[in-house]
């Protein structure tokens, strides 16, 4: 799956750490592999990232997924 997550706003404020280790436990129960981008936001990713490790990756401009 490739998309933003939006976990973060325009002023900065995110998502609290239970919200996000909700979803990061709902996604870790598919199969699938998750690539997210800027909507998710730095901090929500690095949260995100700690709970579900390699199923997740953040792209940035330039990125390459090879299938």
């Amino acid at each position: 799956m490739i998309g933003g997550f939006h976990l973060s706003g325009g002023s900065g404020n995110t998502e609290d750490s239970e919200t996000i280790d909700k979803i990061s436990q709902y996604l870790m129960r598919t199969k699938a592999q998750f690539y997210t981008c800027h909507c998710t936001g730095i901090e929500p990713y690095k949260r995100l990232e700690a709970n579900m490790g390699n199923r997740i990756d953040y792209l940035s401009t330039g990125s390459e997924i090879l299938i």
